[in-house]
Order: C-alpha cells, then structure tokens, then sequence
C-alpha cells in the first residue's frame, strides 16, 4: 500500500537483499515521526504523541493537519443539511478559519502522498546502491577479520617463543615470563574479542 512504504521516512526493507529496516543513505521525503503518525491514523490507533487521543473512525485526519491560521490540529464532524449529513473538518472554535468537507480534504491529501510515491526507475536504482553498500560493507569486514587473524597469530607466536624461553631455554626468570605472558595474552583476547564483534556485523 502506497501510505505504508517506509522509503517516505528513509527507512530501506529489501528482504531479497538481507537488508531489513535499515537507514538509508539519502535524505528521507519525511521525518520518520511523520511516518509513525500516518500509520497510527490509517490504523486507528493512537498518535505516540497523544496517547490519549483516539482516530475518529470518519475523520482519519482529525488532528493531523493543522490549521494555517492557528496551529490547531482541525477537527471533524457531520453537519446535517436539508436531506442528509455532510461531513467537514473545520478549526475548533475561537479560530474556524478552515473549513473543507471530508472528501476535498482527504483527496488532496491522497493527491499529496501520490506526488511522493518513489519511480519504479528510483526503486531499482535504490536496491542497486544498498547492495553495492552491502557488498563493500561485507568485504572491508572481511579485510578486517583476516587483519585480526594476523595480529592474533602474531601474538601467539610471541607467546610460543615466551613459552620456549622461559621452559626450555631458561632464558628468563619467573617474574618476567608472568609479565610479558599476562600483556600478551590480554592483547590476544582483545583481539578475538575484535575478530566476533566484527563477524556479528557482517551477518
């Protein structure tokens, strides 16, 4: 449905591609609070801005769009003519500026949103860059994985030449094999610790 894509607020979902609700690189159409709104009123639930504030079920836009004048959310009601009921949003009182029947207002807001829709040439360009992201993303961690793995090599082998020098050539005391031993294995875990964080984010 064209009022629930996430794209509006800059919000990328392309399951094809592994990519699940993230933030996109570009500038959103609107604020992603904006979004949040609109999908309360097309919900029936409550703005998270006023929680106890419910959709009226004939006026969706009850509160949602303000008056020029005013600043006022407009409200709505039904105003019986000769033969029947007309729907209006109006001001509140004090200010009564606006008032616009149901229909006009809500199609020039449906107009309004269509003017947003994303091009299926824009869609596909999108998808192209968050994968091309993807996939530079995925490759640096893994240039930073494979530059972990050397350094925690590195640091083991100076802990086997530590282990030689001190059991089988006696090279050094107690004291400093304890020493050196207790650096060097912080640094290896450290380092592992680097190598997992890194691998997390490139699932």
């Amino acid at each position: 449905m064209l009022l629930r894509n996430q794209l509006y607020a800059g919000i990328v979902d392309v399951p094809e591609y592994g990519v699940r609700d993230k933030r996109g690189d570009f500038e959103p159409l609107i604020s992603e609070d904006l979004f949040y709104r609109v999908q309360a009123i097309l919900s029936g639930r409550v703005p998270s801005t006023a929680p106890g504030k419910r959709a009226h079920p004939d006026f969706s836009l009850r509160g949602f769009v303000r008056c020029e004048s005013c600043g006022r959310g407009l409200t709505g009601s039904w105003s019986k003519g000769r033969n029947e009921y007309y729907a209006y949003y109006h001001c509140r009182p004090g200010c009564r500026a606006v008032n616009v029947t149901k229909a006009k207002l809500e199609g020039l807001f449906a107009d309004e949103l269509a003017l947003l829709q994303p091009t299926p040439g824009y869609m596909r360009l999108l998808k192209e860059s968050v994968l091309q992201i993807w996939k530079a993303r995925k490759a640096a961690v893994r240039d930073e994985v494979a530059n972990a793995e050397r350094a925690a090599k590195a640091i083991q082998d100076k802990l086997d030449r530590l282990d030689e020098a001190f059991l089988f050539e006696r090279s050094i005391d107690i004291e400093t094999y304890d020493r050196h031993a207790e650096k060097l294995r912080e640094e290896l875990t450290l380092v592992r610790i680097r190598t997992g964080l890194q691998l997390l984010a490139s699932d």
